[in-house]
């Protein structure tokens, strides 16, 4: 079973999960305009380990690419997509190995299936 934990970056930031929304009226939501990729984050005694993180990355990058999606910043720097992971990791207090979701939805109030 998926578990949401409290803490999430949405948009810019680390959000409370219950602060983060969507439109309805959103490319995402009307079309499904979004890619994800999810990987583990493996606890090790009192650290945790990414597991492939470039790889997953990558692979977020092209799908996005692949459909038209216009890539924030985070997702474009290897050392910045890491370093949020990180903050994640320790604003939630993983204490378990996880398996996280990174998602790209086109969040703008636009007619028809236009990802940019």
């Amino acid at each position: 079973m998926a578990k949401i934990f409290p803490k999430i970056w949405f948009g810019d930031r680390i959000v409370d999960s219950a602060d983060a929304s969507l439109h309805v009226g959103s490319a995402a939501v009307l079309y499904g305009l979004s890619v994800y990729t999810v990987f583990p984050v493996i606890h090790i005694g009192s650290g945790f380990s990414i597991f492939r993180l470039g790889e997953h990355i990558e692979r977020l990058q092209k799908s996005a690419k692949l459909i038209g999606i216009e890539l924030p910043d985070v997702c474009t720097s290897m050392d910045r997509f890491t370093t949020i992971v990180e903050q994640l990791v320790d604003a939630n207090s993983l204490g378990t190995t996880v398996f996280a979701r990174a998602t790209i939805h086109v969040d703008e109030l636009v007619p028809g299936t236009r990802a940019k």
